[in-house]
């Protein structure tokens, strides 16, 4: 590389002095013109010789760097023997052991999974129930309001009727003192209170039932809310359990997903160990009826977790297929109570 840049270099300056060679144009100005451009060459030949060592350090450097790696390599490479045969050494006597352990395993996360979707269904009935339940409230609220509505129509009507009865008293007073006729206006005097007396008396137990009624939708009002507050609670725990089962899954999968990826290159690697120790045709068919015999449970091992994943993955879609139909009916019923006695929970 010294080289090819020195000859870079003088080609370069070489070029120059060609170029800048003294011509009639030049010669006029003295030697001003030859100084500045030894000048100039002088610095751009430090400058190259200040790049040149840059780079050497830069080469050292990677230099140095390889001689790390090739050292890192050879330490790697000095401690995979030892790896091999301490991998040699476990997975040689016990492959039984691993599936027992994995069988295990999938057992107790299949009663676990049992045992939560036994939850889930009975919160799913319970829920069912504190739907009706909340209906049947929602039904008798959707009454009282009309009979509220009623009674105030009732009110509305007595009111009017009062005052009509009360310009009649009027006018017939003003009629009686017209025409004196004191006898009449006592008739009609008694007539009037009796029905003032009357009305009265009705709407006194027009009143008494709105207050009774009132009561009743203020106790119902507080069991409307501790009934929505239960279908939250329930809800909560639904959504908890969904989560819970959806990382079980999750942590199932990425312990076939390992066991599926280490096993079998130790299995690979015990073949062979084996067929270059073999001798003779004997050993070398006691090694293959072995490898055989690994594989196959290699194959169970996936085998059954496939067999435990296809059930995981259908209850996690029937729990989501659930969840989906009950927050549906949820807010369902949740608009439609919102639309009749909303403005009264407000």
């Amino acid at each position: 590389m010294r080289a090819a840049s020195y000859t870079q270099k003088s080609l370069q300056v070489s070029s120059r002095i060609r170029v800048q060679s003294p011509s009639p144009s030049r010669c006029r100005g003295g030697r001003l013109g030859y100084r500045s451009t030894a000048i100039k060459l002088g610095t751009e030949i430090n400058e190259h010789h200040a790049n040149e060592k840059e780079e050497m350090q830069a080469l050292i450097v990677r230099f140095a760097g390889y001689i790390v790696e090739v050292q890192a390599l050879e330490q790697r490479n000095t401690a995979l023997p030892a790896e091999l045969t301490a991998l040699h050494s476990r997975y040689k006597g016990s492959p039984t052991g691993i599936g027992e352990e994995y069988e295990l395993k999938f057992k107790e996360v299949w009663e676990l999974i049992e045992v939560l979707t036994n939850e889930k269904g009975a919160a799913d009935i319970e829920r069912g129930y504190l739907e009706e339940e909340v209906e049947v409230w929602r039904l008798k609220v959707e009454e009282e309001l009309a009979l509220k509505e009623e009674i105030e129509l009732l009110k509305k009507l007595h009111d009017e009727e009062v005052a009509e009865l009360r310009k009649q008293i009027e006018y017939s007073k003003m009629t009686a003192e017209l025409d004196g006729d004191r006898p009449d206006l006592a008739v009609a005097s008694r007539s009037v209170q009796e029905a003032e007396k009357w009305y009265k008396s009705k709407f006194d137990t027009l009143k008494e039932h709105a207050g009774k009624h009132e009561e009743h939708m203020k106790t119902m009002k507080d069991e409307i809310t501790t009934f929505h507050n239960k279908v939250t609670e329930l809800q909560s725990q639904i959504d908890a359990l969904r989560d819970m089962d959806v990382k079980l899954l999750e942590e199932e999968e990425q312990r076939l997903g390992i066991a599926k990826d280490n096993l079998p290159p130790c299995v690979r690697g015990h073949r062979c160990w084996l067929c270059t120790n073999a001798n003779t045709p004997i050993e070398q068919t006691l090694i293959n009826l072995q490898y055989t015999s690994v594989f196959r449970i290699v194959l169970k091992i996936e085998v059954r977790g496939a067999s435990v994943l296809i059930p995981l993955s259908g209850a996690l879609v029937k729990g989501n297929s659930l969840y989906s139909v009950n927050s549906q009916s949820q807010c369902q019923c949740g608009d439609s109570n919102t639309t009749s006695y909303g403005p009264m929970l407000l």
